[in-house]
Order: C-alpha cells, then structure tokens, then sequence
C-alpha cells in the first residue's frame, strides 16, 4: 500500500529519504510502499493541502504555524524528528572576506556579501520562493543592517527579502543585480552556485549542511567551501539561528471528508 510523505529537498538531496528513512521504514513495516515526493516547504505544505501526501516533513516553523491552525494536522503540533544545520558557503577567493572576518556570525557575513555584491565582485544565489531555507534566509536578513530590503510577508514566512524598493515585498520582488533567485530545490541550487554563471562570479550560497556534505562526498559542488557556520551566543540571532529543524505531521482526513477523491493513509 502506498505511503506517500511529501517534504523538503535537504531530505532527499542530502541522500537521507533514499538511503535511511526509506529501507528503514519498508523494512520496519513491510506492509507500506514508502514514496517521498520532494519539495521545497511552501510548496510541500500546499501539496498536503491538495489531499495528495499521508504524511509531511518539512522545516519553517512560520509556515507551519499556519498550516497546524487552518486543521490540517492530524495532531495538535507537529513531531520534531530531527536536526541539522543551516551554513553559508562561499569560493575559495572569498572576496567578501566572510571565512576571516564572520566564520560564526551569520547576520555579518550576509551584510559582507551584500557589501562584495554591490562592489560588483561577489553574488549571493538563493532559492527564493518559500522553501524552508528561503524563510530562514528571510529572518536572518531581517538582522543585517545598510542592505536594502522590503518586508516578505506573514504568509511567505515573514523577515526581509533583499529590494531595491522598500516597504511590502510585491509578488516579483526587484532584486539587486547580485541577488539571484534560482526557484531549485536544495541540491541543485548548491550546483548552480558552484557553477556560477553570474557576472563578476564568485557566489556565495545559503544552504543545508547534510545537502553539501553529500555532494562533495559525491565529487560535486568543488567550487564551494562552507565559510560561516555554527552561529556565535553572542552573535546576532544566537545559535539558534543556524539550527535546522525538521517536523513531521500526519494529514488529518477530516478535512478532506466533502472530497471521495482523497484517501488519506493514517
């Protein structure tokens, strides 16, 4: 029987769902056929809304908020299962001087890649959208300070986007012109920063630990090298600013009790 678990792509591009969560779970229940569909958050939790996932994995926990009140849980609060980290990488050149000068602050390096990438010598590539590294990326440019930014809304997550306009992010924001968003998932979004194909080079990529450790080990992504992680008590945000957190939800079927199109598996 199917069991179809809809989640972000650190999971499945970090090798996690295909070799651990998967034969594990097929082998503790043999009954199920465990089928991950991935996703970026906001797009995993509008899937699970369509009816077409049992379960969720996912990583905001202001996205998640949102679909927790609106009674789309089959329990009051999510399942926390575990952890990783979030870390900035960057080229071997550094020009935006972020491994010497905020190897653990991350509020700082993000202002030091703006700096670089209004100099036109660095460019910052995100995934943009509302994955879960999206939103957390939001928060941590909502604590920087002189980068031009506009206010990403409650319902994309909330924090800052960086704008050459101010005020309400619109729905297309106006990036700078160092500031990419690629709309991939994790993995991918790693590969195109390695590559970087943006004028004036040298991209630095906020990204999923675990992901990058996986493709390294795999001979990919050897343009980059993490240059901010494990985020300073002291610094900005704290060190909770860089933990990874992710939550599993069960879909709860009566909100889907008007449609006889949707079977969720409980």
């Amino acid at each position: 029987e199917p069991f179809v678990v809809v989640g972000t792509s650190d999971v499945y591009d970090s090798n996690l769902a295909q070799s651990v969560l998967e034969p594990g779970f097929e082998a503790a229940y043999p009954q199920y056929d465990f089928q991950y569909v991935s996703k970026g958050t906001g797009a995993a939790i509008a899937y699970a809304q369509a009816g077409t996932a049992d379960a969720m994995i996912v990583h905001a926990a202001s996205l998640e908020n949102q679909f927790v009140a609106q009674g789309y849980s089959l329990e009051p609060y999510g399942r926390a299962i575990f952890w990783g980290d979030y870390v900035l990488l960057g080229p071997a050149a550094d020009p935006a001087g972020v491994l010497t000068g905020a190897p653990h602050d991350i509020a700082t390096a993000f202002e030091k890649v703006a700096a670089a990438g209004a100099a036109g010598t660095a460019n910052f590539v995100s995934r943009g959208g509302t994955p879960g590294t999206t939103v957390q990326e939001h928060a941590i440019w909502a604590l920087t300070s002189g980068v031009g930014t506009c206010d990403v809304s409650a319902t994309n997550g909330g924090g800052t986007s960086p704008s050459t306009t101010t005020g309400a992010c619109p729905s297309s924001v106006s990036y700078p012109s160092w500031y990419h968003a690629t709309g991939l998932t994790q993995g991918p979004n790693i590969l195109n920063a390695s590559t970087c194909n943006y004028s004036g080079g040298n991209c630095y990529v906020f990204t999923d630990r675990g992901t990058f450790n996986y493709l390294q080990s795999t001979g990919q992504a050897t343009n980059l090298q993490i240059v901010t992680r494990d985020n300073d008590a002291t610094a900005r945000g704290g060190e909770p600013l860089l933990v990874n957190s992710f939550h599993a939800y069960g879909l709860n079927p009566a909100k889907f009790s008007d449609n006889p199109n949707v079977d969720i598996n409980t």
